[in-house]
Protein backbone atom coordinates (compact mmCIF):
# COMPACT_ATOMS: atom_id res chain seq x y z
CA UNK A 1 0.00 0.00 0.00
CA UNK A 2 1.20 3.51 -0.81
CA UNK A 3 2.58 5.57 2.14
CA UNK A 4 0.04 8.31 1.52
CA UNK A 5 -2.81 5.80 1.73
CA UNK A 6 -1.48 4.56 5.10
CA UNK A 7 -1.29 8.18 6.23
CA UNK A 8 -4.95 8.81 5.38
CA UNK A 9 -5.97 5.53 7.02
CA UNK A 10 -4.20 6.50 10.26
CA UNK A 11 -5.80 9.95 10.08
CA UNK A 12 -9.26 8.35 9.94
CA UNK A 13 -8.38 5.96 12.77
CA UNK A 14 -7.21 8.93 14.86
CA UNK A 15 -10.50 10.76 14.32
CA UNK A 16 -12.47 7.61 15.21
CA UNK A 17 -10.44 7.12 18.40
CA UNK A 18 -11.10 10.75 19.41
CA UNK A 19 -14.85 10.31 18.93
CA UNK A 20 -14.91 6.98 20.77
CA UNK A 21 -13.05 8.49 23.72
CA UNK A 22 -16.19 10.48 24.53
CA UNK A 23 -18.44 7.42 24.58
CA UNK A 24 -16.29 4.54 25.84
CA UNK A 25 -14.73 4.58 29.32
CA UNK A 26 -11.22 3.65 28.23
CA UNK A 27 -9.19 5.39 30.95
CA UNK A 28 -7.43 7.46 28.25
CA UNK A 29 -6.32 4.42 26.26
CA UNK A 30 -8.26 5.69 23.23
CA UNK A 31 -6.53 9.05 23.62
CA UNK A 32 -3.17 7.31 23.52
CA UNK A 33 -4.32 5.36 20.45
CA UNK A 34 -5.45 8.61 18.78
CA UNK A 35 -2.08 10.25 19.41
CA UNK A 36 -0.21 7.20 18.09
CA UNK A 37 -2.42 7.13 14.97
CA UNK A 38 -1.78 10.84 14.44
CA UNK A 39 1.99 10.32 14.73
CA UNK A 40 1.84 7.34 12.34
CA UNK A 41 -0.22 9.41 9.90
CA UNK A 42 2.39 12.17 9.83
CA UNK A 43 5.24 9.64 9.71
CA UNK A 44 3.86 7.91 6.62
CA UNK A 45 3.05 11.24 4.97
CA UNK A 46 6.63 12.42 5.43
CA UNK A 47 7.69 9.08 3.90
CA UNK A 48 5.88 10.16 0.75
CA UNK A 49 7.14 13.76 0.64
CA UNK A 50 7.89 16.73 2.86
CA UNK A 51 4.90 18.64 1.52
CA UNK A 52 2.59 15.71 2.23
CA UNK A 53 4.00 15.47 5.77
CA UNK A 54 3.39 19.14 6.49
CA UNK A 55 -0.07 18.91 4.97
CA UNK A 56 -0.86 15.86 7.09
CA UNK A 57 0.27 17.75 10.24
CA UNK A 58 -2.33 20.41 9.46
CA UNK A 59 -4.93 17.79 8.53
CA UNK A 60 -4.37 15.98 11.87
CA UNK A 61 -4.92 19.18 13.84
CA UNK A 62 -8.06 20.07 11.89
CA UNK A 63 -9.46 16.51 12.04
CA UNK A 64 -8.88 16.19 15.80
CA UNK A 65 -10.44 19.60 16.47
CA UNK A 66 -13.46 18.87 14.30
CA UNK A 67 -13.92 15.44 15.86
CA UNK A 68 -13.95 16.98 19.34
CA UNK A 69 -16.28 19.86 18.44
CA UNK A 70 -18.76 17.76 16.49
CA UNK A 71 -18.83 15.04 19.14
CA UNK A 72 -19.49 17.57 21.89
CA UNK A 73 -22.23 19.20 19.80
CA UNK A 74 -24.07 15.96 19.01
CA UNK A 75 -23.40 14.44 22.42
CA UNK A 76 -26.00 16.65 24.12
CA UNK A 77 -28.94 14.91 22.45
CA UNK A 78 -27.44 11.46 22.11
CA UNK A 79 -29.08 8.83 24.37
CA UNK A 80 -25.90 6.76 24.34
CA UNK A 81 -23.96 9.62 25.92
CA UNK A 82 -26.72 10.47 28.38
CA UNK A 83 -27.33 6.93 29.61
CA UNK A 84 -25.85 7.75 33.01
CA UNK A 85 -28.23 10.62 33.76
CA UNK A 86 -30.94 9.77 36.24
CA UNK A 87 -34.32 10.09 34.61
CA UNK A 88 -37.65 9.86 36.46
CA UNK A 89 -39.58 6.70 35.66
CA UNK A 90 -42.84 8.36 34.72
CA UNK A 91 -41.22 11.06 32.56
CA UNK A 92 -42.05 13.96 34.86
CA UNK A 93 -39.57 16.00 36.83
CA UNK A 94 -39.23 15.18 40.51
CA UNK A 95 -41.16 17.42 42.87
CA UNK A 96 -39.13 20.15 44.57
CA UNK A 97 -38.57 19.64 48.28
CA UNK A 98 -41.34 21.06 50.43
CA UNK A 99 -40.63 24.38 52.10
CA UNK A 100 -40.00 24.12 55.81
CA UNK A 101 -43.17 25.26 57.64
CA UNK A 102 -41.04 27.11 60.21
CA UNK A 103 -39.90 29.68 57.62
CA UNK A 104 -41.58 33.04 58.25
CA UNK A 105 -42.57 32.13 61.80
CA UNK A 106 -41.81 34.35 64.81
CA UNK A 107 -39.55 32.85 67.46
CA UNK A 108 -38.06 34.27 70.64
CA UNK A 109 -34.32 34.75 71.13
CA UNK A 110 -33.45 32.78 74.30
CA UNK A 111 -29.81 33.93 74.31
CA UNK A 112 -27.91 36.83 72.84
CA UNK A 113 -27.38 36.20 69.14
CA UNK A 114 -23.90 37.45 68.25
CA UNK A 115 -24.38 36.29 65.49
CA UNK A 116 -25.32 32.80 66.70
CA UNK A 117 -27.31 31.69 69.69
CA UNK A 118 -30.50 29.95 70.76
CA UNK A 119 -34.08 30.74 69.77
CA UNK A 120 -37.30 29.07 70.87
CA UNK A 121 -40.17 28.26 68.55
CA UNK A 122 -43.20 26.61 70.20
CA UNK A 123 -41.06 25.09 72.97
CA UNK A 124 -38.52 23.81 70.41
CA UNK A 125 -35.05 25.15 71.04
CA UNK A 126 -33.10 25.89 67.84
CA UNK A 127 -29.59 27.12 67.19
CA UNK A 128 -29.85 30.20 64.99
CA UNK A 129 -27.60 32.63 63.14
CA UNK A 130 -28.56 36.24 62.55
CA UNK A 131 -28.72 37.76 59.12
CA UNK A 132 -27.24 40.95 60.46
CA UNK A 133 -25.68 41.95 63.74
CA UNK A 134 -26.30 41.50 67.46
CA UNK A 135 -29.78 40.58 68.79
CA UNK A 136 -30.48 40.64 72.52
CA UNK A 137 -32.08 37.77 74.39
CA UNK A 138 -35.86 38.14 74.64
CA UNK A 139 -36.19 39.82 71.22
CA UNK A 140 -38.72 38.37 68.77
CA UNK A 141 -37.02 37.08 65.60
CA UNK A 142 -38.39 35.97 62.25
CA UNK A 143 -37.06 32.77 60.68
CA UNK A 144 -35.89 33.74 57.19
CA UNK A 145 -34.60 30.43 55.88
CA UNK A 146 -33.26 27.07 56.94
CA UNK A 147 -30.11 25.71 55.28
CA UNK A 148 -29.66 22.17 56.58
CA UNK A 149 -29.14 22.58 60.33
CA UNK A 150 -28.60 26.35 60.09
CA UNK A 151 -31.59 28.52 60.99
CA UNK A 152 -31.14 32.09 59.74
CA UNK A 153 -33.14 34.75 61.59
CA UNK A 154 -33.59 38.52 61.75
CA UNK A 155 -34.94 40.75 64.47
CA UNK A 156 -38.52 41.81 63.93
CA UNK A 157 -40.83 44.23 65.65
CA UNK A 158 -43.40 41.52 66.33
CA UNK A 159 -45.23 41.08 69.61
CA UNK A 160 -43.61 38.58 71.99
CA UNK A 161 -47.04 37.09 72.69
CA UNK A 162 -47.22 36.06 69.02
CA UNK A 163 -43.95 34.11 69.17
CA UNK A 164 -44.39 30.79 67.40
CA UNK A 165 -46.88 32.19 64.89
CA UNK A 166 -46.54 33.30 61.30
CA UNK A 167 -47.78 36.81 62.15
CA UNK A 168 -45.45 39.79 62.38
Amino acid sequence: MEPLAWSVLFLLLMAAAVVLEFYVPSFAMLTVAAVLCGVASVWYAFGHSTGAGLGMCAANLVAAGLAILLTMHFMQSNPLANRHEVQPRNGSAPAPPAADPRIGRIALARSDLRPSGAVELESERLTAITEGGFIEAGTPVRILRIDGARVIVEACGGDISKAGTAEA
